[in-house]
């Protein structure tokens, strides 16, 4: 086998196993896109089961000092409802804000109201990320913004009321 073979040979080797490991990649950011989504999914059937179960929304604070123990938490108000620990974690954020037990921000302008009385779909829950701009969006440049109306959209620019 000539010198120039061996060399395409091993060019080609090395491109399909860069090209492995790209799309290995692009799997696991859209694993975990769809985990975030399937997060928040679940946190607004949550939210809708205790509105139907109090007549309003739960009053939440934007993030608690104590994401697993305060009482204005997510965890400890919705956990009745079927939400545990790992709904609040986006998989795609980063390991310091995971270890807070909170990737996610409530919109407090919500809190206590009755659902008929939200005019339009506003944010729900928002990624923590968006409340620095100097903090990279966990999806691709995009955040994940839960609505009012269920609707989980990827968005590059957080919600404008933060």
């Amino acid at each position: 086998m000539s010198r120039r073979r061996k060399i395409l040979i091993g060019l080609a080797t090395l491109l399909i196993l860069a090209g492995t490991g790209i799309g290995l990649l692009v799997t696991q950011a859209h694993r975990q896109d769809r985990a975030c989504q399937g997060n928040l999914e679940k946190i607004f059937v949550a939210v809708t089961a205790y509105a139907e179960e109090n007549g309003v929304l739960p009053s939440l604070a934007l993030y608690p000092d104590d994401p697993v123990s305060d009482a204005d938490s997510l965890l400890v108000v919705l956990r009745p409802f079927g939400i545990n620990e790992s709904h609040l974690l986006c998989p795609a954020a980063d390991a310091i804000l995971q270890a807070a037990g909170n990737t996610y921000l409530w919109n407090t302008r919500l809190s206590g109201k009755t659902p008929e009385n939200i005019e339009a779909a506003q944010w729900m829950l928002v990624e923590i990320n968006a409340m620095s701009l100097r903090v990279p969006a966990p999806h691709h440049k995009h955040y994940h913004v839960l609505y009012t109306d269920g609707e989980v959209r990827s968005e590059e620019n957080p919600p404008a009321v933060l």
